[in-house]
């Protein structure tokens, strides 16, 4: 058996995340698959970045660090329209990395985006839920998260994130293609890390609207008015009827990953003013 960390990229910005994910988890785990596909959601070729990025990164940091391309050209079905189609390359995307690489049965399989960053010490507490428990016989289990929103030290605190998944591997190699290695499974009781949903700057946020598999709900408040003023009156941007409650946090939270301040400066520019 080995533990698995799979994680999904897709935009320069989520580098620090990447990155912050990689040193939480290096002593934990026996592998970390960096994933990146050669197509956005909604069906635009891009150009492969991660694995020069990932070649910056220090001799001990990518040791584990296996970069997987994922190459989409001959496998998206282009009969799909709109929602359907965004929706048919992201489970292409999230499901590829199985297909690529060797992964056992019996592997632990923790899958997450670049900004859903696990706590180093979730992984012992992962493997005891899934193997040394009664409790959880699914084989998936839904990692609950604090989420952020906006900025670095914005804790939504009345939300609670719980779509990345930590996984017995066989419970997904037996669903084939429909595999989302994601939102299966009970929740955790524990928090496993933290989520940090929107943080990037606007313009950044206006790409990602363009771009992600919501794009034909969310794509209507590509407007950066819009979200610049949702920022400032920290406001969510998507339904008025979202109960929104943030928190700023102190930089110093026991909130954060454990290794969080060796890739946030304190004078990060996603830190609130």
């Amino acid at each position: 058996m080995q533990m698995i960390l799979r994680i999904l990229v897709s935009s320069p910005h989520e580098f620090p995340f990447l990155h912050l994910n990689i040193l939480e988890s290096m002593e934990r785990v026996d592998r970390i698959l960096v994933c990146e596909a050669n197509f956005t959601h909604t069906g635009k070729e891009r150009e492969l970045i991660f694995g020069q990025l990932i070649e910056g990164l220090r001799r001990e940091e990518k040791e584990k660090v296996e970069y997987l391309p994922v190459k989409l050209n001959n496998l998206i079905d282009w009969s799909h329209e709109s929602g359907q189609l965004y929706h048919h390359i992201e489970r292409l995307i999230r499901n590829r990395f199985s297909e690529e690489t060797r992964i056992q049965k019996d592997d632990i399989v923790v899958a997450v985006d670049a900004d859903e960053v696990i706590y180093e010490a979730s992984y012992d507490l992962i493997e005891k839920k899934l193997y040394k428990s009664w409790m959880n016989r699914s084989g998936s289990l839904r990692l609950k998260l604090h989420q952020f929103f906006y900025k670095l030290d914005y804790h939504w605190i009345n939300c609670e994130f719980s779509s990345p998944v930590a996984a017995k591997a066989e419970y997904f190699l037996g669903k084939g293609d429909a595999a989302q290695w994601r939102d299966e499974g009970k929740v955790s009781k524990f928090f496993a890390g933290c989520h940090f949903s929107w943080v990037m700057d606007v313009e950044q946020m206006l790409k990602k609207l363009q771009t992600y598999a919501h794009h034909d709900i969310y794509g209507q408040f590509a407007n950066k008015q819009l979200l610049e003023l949702a920022i400032q009156d920290k406001k969510y941007p998507f339904d008025s009827e979202v109960n929104f409650k943030i928190d700023e946090i102190q930089k110093s939270s026991s909130i954060y990953p454990k290794r969080f301040n060796e890739v946030f400066g304190e004078n990060h520019p996603w830190f609130s003013a």
